[in-house]
């Protein structure tokens, strides 16, 4: 893995796959889909090159850089793409959300809360992520070295575990068309969602 501080000098050509992840400062863990918090950084990962932005301010040009790429993969992509929408334009395009598409392939051999990118990394890759650092973004204002390490891990594993998902695909002779036809598209119909508030006692 190679960390490069900035974004793709030149747009993406229309054939690569790009993997992304976002981190937040201030983030509550009973408002984690919510959009708040100050941003960290933004991760790109295209191949073994992670790059990372640290200004919120280069937010946007680091989009275009991208945006026109053949895919955008992403865990829980929910969750990246509601934080990205506070500072760029996100038009529904094609994307790879690893953790829905870990639920199309394995769903009912694993349990609801075994699905997180470390047990993805864990199964595929057998590496075993520390997540631990990820607590210390709740209470801080920059970005360490370590910090930034794990961001790039972040993406750069996203981008194996995408890589791992497609030889399962391919080894199952299975086109996935559950996850094109319908789960994909209720990824980007559920982004526009307005909140709805449930009676949780009744």
């Amino acid at each position: 893995m190679n960390i490069i501080k900035g974004f793709p000098k030149e747009t993406v050509a229309s054939d690569t796959v790009v993997a992304i992840d976002i981190e937040i400062f201030g983030m509550a863990k009973n408002k984690l889909h919510r959009p708040i918090g100050d941003f960290a950084s933004f991760q790109m990962c295209i191949g073994e090159d992670v790059y990372i932005i640290f200004d919120v301010h280069d937010l946007k040009e680091a989009w275009n850089r991208i945006k026109d790429a053949r895919l955008i993969v992403g865990h829980n992509l929910i969750f990246d793409i509601r934080q990205l929408r506070r500072w760029v334009k996100i038009e529904p395009r094609q994307i790879w959300c690893t953790l829905v598409m870990e639920k199309v392939l394995w769903g009912g051999y694993y349990g609801n809360l075994e699905f997180s990118l470390a047990d993805l990394v864990r199964r595929y890759l057998d590496v075993k992520m520390d997540k631990e650092l990820r607590e210390t973004f709740e209470q801080a204002y920059f970005m360490t070295e370590d910090m930034i390490s794990y961001a790039a891990q972040d993406a750069y594993y996203t981008y194996k575990v995408y890589e791992a998902q497609q030889r399962e695909i391919e080894a199952r002779n299975n086109h996935i068309q559950a996850y094109w036809q319908i789960e994909e598209p209720c990824i980007w119909a559920t982004l526009d969602f307005k909140p709805v508030k449930v009676d949780v006692g009744r």
